[in-house]
């Protein structure tokens, strides 16, 4: 091999490296972000309530994955859109919504047109969930408690998991009408975490814990309660040891992807 060759060899190996881990950047900064962009629909100007919906009423915006609600409307149903009325009226800037068209919702109105590619919706039982305050649109984290063993516990099962409906309701402005007496919620999940959660009802309970709609970190790491930490006993060393540790070690956080 001359040393022409080897050197253009070198150099070949270098781009390449270099191209490597730009595409690896590029890939953890998305991830940070919240995950690829997808483009949504918003409103230009304020548009009145009974207002048949125009296309120079409408504007394109990119939402990153992990800001996405299963409600707004992709650029890409734009003309399934157009000449519907709105039942709400939208601000300068709002997201447009399927659940804000008064007729022709063939893509809002029903629960499974609501589900994202890929996912899946399981219904989880629960009595008077957040007092009927637990609205579709909002996510929630997931608590698991068993009780076999010797020592119960509760660890946290997922987190910043969408609510699509609650109480047999998906429009989330006419949630409120079920209020104190919604007994179910319908939450999207992956198909690997509708199996998780299957077969955790086998074993324990689940609770849901109600998250802010800005808030889409995810806890990594965070320790398993028991028995011991709530009722701590005199002089128990097991119970001093596990709550220092949970005071000395704070749950680690990422972005949801």
């Amino acid at each position: 091999m001359t040393p022409k060759t080897t050197l253009l060899l070198t150099c070949g190996s270098a781009v390449i490296g270099m191209l490597l881990i730009h595409l690896h950047l590029s890939h953890l900064e998305s991830q940070t972000e919240g995950g690829e962009k997808v483009s949504v629909l918003v409103a230009l100007d304020d548009i009145p309530a009974g207002t048949p919906l125009s296309k120079e009423q409408l504007v394109i915006r990119q939402v990153p994955m992990a800001y996405l609600n299963p409600r707004q409307i992709e650029a890409t149903d734009t003309n399934r859109v157009l000449g519907i009325r709105l039942n709400t009226a939208l601000k300068s800037n709002d997201y447009l919504q399927w659940t804000d068209l008064s007729q022709g919702q063939a893509g809002g109105r029903d629960l499974a047109s609501l589900i994202q590619g890929g996912m899946r919706a399981l219904s989880l039982k629960g009595d008077n969930l957040f007092d009927g305050l637990l609205r579709p649109g909002d996510r929630v984290d997931v608590l698991f408690t068993t009780h076999e063993g010797a020592e119960p516990s509760t660890a946290t099962l997922l987190q910043n998991i969408m609510v699509l409906s609650v109480g047999g309701i998906i429009d989330r402005a006419n949630s409120t009408s079920s209020r104190g007496l919604a007994s179910s919620a319908v939450l999207s999940v992956s198909l690997e975490q509708s199996q998780l959660l299957t077969q955790a009802l086998e074993h324990g309970t689940l609770a849901l814990v109600l998250r802010n709609p800005d808030d889409i970190l995810i806890a990594k790491n965070t320790p398993t309660a028991n028995a011991h930490d709530v009722l701590p006993t005199a002089g128990s060393a097991k119970s001093q040891t596990s709550i220092k540790a949970a005071e000395s070690k704070p749950a680690e956080v990422v972005r949801a992807r």
